[in-house]
């Protein structure tokens, strides 16, 4: 009964945390690429006011990108990691 109800396959599950925890990575530490939550930060205080506001206003909606972009970049890698080997292991 258990089995039925959680269906989720063990590739999607890695490919999710390793997907996640990339984006995660992403957004809260300083790297090459400019784009954790400080260096956005860092870059909206030399702003005028009101590229102030926007880039602080739109910075909730940048994080949820960043992580739901991530989830279903790990769900489609982790479906075509299964069938990749699924097709490989049924021949």
């Amino acid at each position: 009964m258990l089995y039925k109800i959680i269906n989720i396959r063990l590739s999607i599950i890695i490919a999710l945390a390793i997907a996640l925890s990339v984006s995660y990575y992403m957004l809260v530490r300083d790297n090459s690429f400019h784009a954790s939550i400080s260096s956005i930060i860092q870059y909206s205080q030399h702003a005028n006011v009101k590229k102030h506001l926007l880039i602080l206003g739109l910075l909730p909606i940048y994080i949820g990108v960043i992580i739901f972009g991530a989830a279903i970049v790990g769900i489609y890698l982790g479906f075509t990691v299964e069938n990749l080997f699924g097709k490989s292991g049924k021949k």
